[in-house]
């Protein structure tokens, strides 16, 4: 087919406008290139930006938790010494730490002997225990001298510097062994005031709330010793106690005087005046 000189001009005229636009997608395909190398350079970059932070940081870590230990968590104690006391031990460490003082059951119980190497956390242990061991040895001695109420016991340990916990721990052994019963020490306690020394309801309530015994407890203690009991027997037999020092005295200061001391002791007005007015009576 002939190519008239018309065509050939027109197909010239366009080879520079489809040589841009091949140019133009040539840029646009190597630019998108770049972007996208970009777009991964930038995230491995971040990414090792992260590592660096995370390595730094953590050796700096370790770095801080090694600096801060001290040399002596490093070195191995050793039991230089076991001394034995009758019932109990007592070990002397290598740290240089006052001797500790434990059980034979403990000693037994963990296999202690000299020489042996011990942690840090077994030394702790150990040092709990020998606290335990000393709590309980000196509530010991207390409820051997008398009865104690937990409340007076729990006061004569934390005065001796006791902690809390252990002032729990203790006292929840020795209940279970029986050696503590704050119903039983109040019922002993009220029976013994009634017969020694007669009182009325209000003066022995507050005695056992003074013994550090539960209101509630001393409330229902107190009602149970005085069932069936007279008000005003207790009270003859109370100023029965100091008639002879009162019979030396006129009856008006006498009077004055039983009525104040029986008040004290709990009895009612109407009680002390009719217990005054009986041994007056029987005296005259």
């Amino acid at each position: 087919m002939a190519v008239t000189g018309r065509a050939i001009h027109m197909h010239a005229k366009n080879m520079p406008e489809v040589k841009a636009s091949q140019d133009r997608s040539s840029i646009q395909h190597r630019f998108n290139r770049i972007l996208e190398e970009n777009a991964i350079a930038s995230d491995v970059l971040r990414a090792i930006r992260a590592v660096r932070f995370l390595v730094f940081h953590g050796g700096q870590k370790r770095y801080t938790m090694t600096m801060n230990r001290s040399p002596a968590d490093d070195q191995p104690i050793r039991i230089v010494e076991l001394r034995q006391k009758g019932s109990q031990a007592q070990l002397v460490l290598s740290d240089g730490s006052s001797p500790l003082t434990v059980s034979d059951e403990l000693v037994y119980r963990h296999r202690l002997k000299e020489g042996i190497v011990l942690t840090r956390p077994q030394v702790e242990q150990l040092t709990a225990e020998a606290q335990r061991y000393e709590c309980e040895k000196y509530a010991s001695r207390l409820l051997a001298i008398r009865d104690h109420s937990e409340g007076e016991l729990a006061t004569k340990l934390k005065a001796k510097g006791f902690t809390r916990e252990m002032l729990g721990k203790t006292l929840d052994r020795l209940r279970e062994r029986g050696l503590v019963d704050d119903a039983h020490f109040a019922h002993n306690l009220v029976c013994r005031l009634i017969e020694r020394n007669p009182s009325g309801r209000s003066f022995l309530v507050a005695h056992l709330v003074r013994k550090k015994i539960d209101r509630s407890l001393a409330v229902q203690t107190v009602n149970a010793a005085l069932e069936g009991k007279d008000e005003l027997e207790l009270a003859i037999k109370a100023l029965q106690r100091r008639w002879r020092l009162y019979c030396q005295l006129n009856l008006e200061t006498a009077r004055v005087r039983a009525y104040t001391y029986l008040g004290r002791r709990g009895i009612s007005y109407e009680a002390a005046r009719s217990a005054f007015e009986h041994l007056s009576s029987t005296t005259e």
